[in-house]
């Protein structure tokens, strides 16, 4: 029988990635709605891909 392991849900990267994609548009009007689109965006993102990413921005 194989184990069944918990689902990662990396809030706290996926959260860190938002706020690094929104920080460009923190001066715009409309900053709350792009930042909503941004964290539905990365709430699909496989754990994988938002690791990367994250990788990726701090270089």
């Amino acid at each position: 029988m194989m184990p069944i392991l918990p689902q990662l849900t990396m809030k706290v990267e996926r959260q860190e990635l938002v706020k690094k994609m929104a920080k460009p548009f923190i001066e715009e009007p409309n900053y709350l709605q792009t930042k909503h689109s941004f964290t539905c965006f990365v709430s699909r993102m496989s754990a994988p891909t938002v690791l990367h990413c994250l990788a990726l921005m701090d270089e």
